[in-house]
């Protein structure tokens, strides 16, 4: 993969690992989410205008909630073998505002200083007969995208020894529950495989990718999602309809061509999501292949890139 300077890229790949299984106790899984200090308070006019950023979404988009999400603080450390992400918890206007709105997008020192690239949830299912699946974000410009979202830190933080972590497990579950409804039961398991960071504007963050394996065949489980959001009401995310294709490197990259190839987009955490689930199953080689789609199909490079570049 490309190894040039960092701000160049829209997508990075800033950590691979794994694939790490997640448990439904925190203790036991070797890869976690600290929520550590209060985040540094925002110069009072700084303030007003995330503020009223929050007003104007508000007003387009009445049901967008204020819940307590998490940002990256400092680069990955390990911890007597536990691969941990240090975070602190802001609630989302902030990401409404340096995250999503371009306007917000060149404070970069304030962006640095007070820590305010948030980190979401980014994950590729798999089904029993080895098919990933990929949906259609109707609320993301109809982009092919995985699954998840942002956790809610107020509601799935749990303590061990006095230190606060993010419930990953019920973390990946409740957000997948809200967009595979009745899909969801067939969970099976949650490997973590990485990091990947995406500096496009209006879409700036970082997600740690998932993998998800799920008890049921492509076929039924395109036809249980489908059956979840017959309800127009309810297709306020997804389009009804699941792609299918098969679990391998060659290929995904074969599908992503195909998405460019008709003139539809592809969503870029799902394709850094791609580059690191590759590289943790198939090794760094096949994620080569990946990164060569994306380059040669979609215009755009994905580098492999140490987060301690972005935080200095």
């Amino acid at each position: 993969m490309n190894n040039t300077t960092s701000e160049s890229f829209e997508i990075q790949v800033w950590n691979t690992f794994g694939p790490i299984r997640i448990n439904e106790t925190v203790g036991e899984t070797q890869f976690r989410m600290r929520i550590d200090t209060t985040p540094l308070p925002l110069p009072s006019d700084l303030q007003a205008r995330v503020n009223e950023n929050w007003v104007a979404v508000t007003a387009k988009s009445p049901n967008a909630k204020d819940n307590l999400v998490l940002y990256v603080t400092s680069p990955v450390v390990e911890e007597n073998g536990v691969i941990v992400i240090p975070t602190t918890a802001r609630t989302f206007r902030y990401t409404a505002a340096f995250n999503r709105n371009p306007t917000f997008h060149d404070d970069v020192a304030a962006l640095n200083q007070h820590r305010l690239l948030t980190i979401s949830t980014h994950c590729h299912l798999v089904t029993r007969d080895g098919k990933l699946l990929f949906g259609t974000k109707v609320n993301q410009f109809n982009q092919i995208s995985g699954f998840a979202g942002f956790p809610n830190a107020a509601k799935e933080a749990v303590e061990i020894d006095g230190t606060t972590y993010l419930n990953t497990y019920g973390t990946v579950r409740g957000r997948l529950a809200d967009e595979l409804k009745n899909l969801s039961p067939a969970v099976q398991s949650i490997d973590a495989v990485g990091i990947v960071y995406v500096g496009r504007k209006a879409l700036r963050g970082t997600d740690v990718d998932y993998l998800v394996r799920l008890d049921e065949t492509a076929t039924e489980a395109q036809r249980i999602f489908r059956d979840s959001y017959k309800d127009a009401k309810q297709a306020d995310q997804f389009s009804r309809d699941l792609f299918a294709v098969d679990f391998n490197p060659s290929a995904v990259s074969e599908f992503i061509e195909q998405v460019h190839r008709e003139g539809k987009a592809m969503s870029p955490y799902a394709m850094g999501c791609a580059v690191a689930v590759a590289n943790a199953y198939f090794g760094m080689e096949e994620a080569e292949r990946v990164c060569t789609a994306v380059r040669e199909k979609a215009g755009i490079t994905i580098a492999t890139k140490n987060e301690t570049e972005y935080f200095g």
